[in-house]
């Protein structure tokens, strides 16, 4: 259902931070999205407020993590939190990542 919506070419940036703290990038992993220019505030993962300055609807299979990055439009982007978007019997129908 949601795949019909997903019409934009982005790419999941797995990371892991090192001893130092900088991040270091496994191979990009090729997905489909949907980006909604959108300012909004919203908590990350410290519970601090953030101003998100897009949305980005992804397929509810897809694994994405908070450390993560996202490659649009040869910028990338820091996930500021994820949530899922459920329907009226709890399956989860895609997910919502802030930037």
């Amino acid at each position: 259902m949601i795949n019909d919506f997903l019409n934009e070419d982005c790419e999941i940036i797995p990371t892991a931070r090192d001893s130092y703290g900088k991040y270091i990038e496994s191979t990009p992993i090729p997905t489909k999205c949907r980006a909604k220019e959108d300012i909004k505030q919203v908590k990350n993962k410290a519970g601090i407020e953030k101003v998100s300055e897009i949305e980005f609807w992804f397929n509810p299979d897809l694994d994405i993590e908070l450390d993560y990055l996202i490659n649009h439009k040869s910028k990338k982007h820091t996930i500021i939190n994820i949530k899922s978007k459920k329907d009226l019997n709890g399956d989860v129908i895609y997910k919502v990542v802030f930037v």
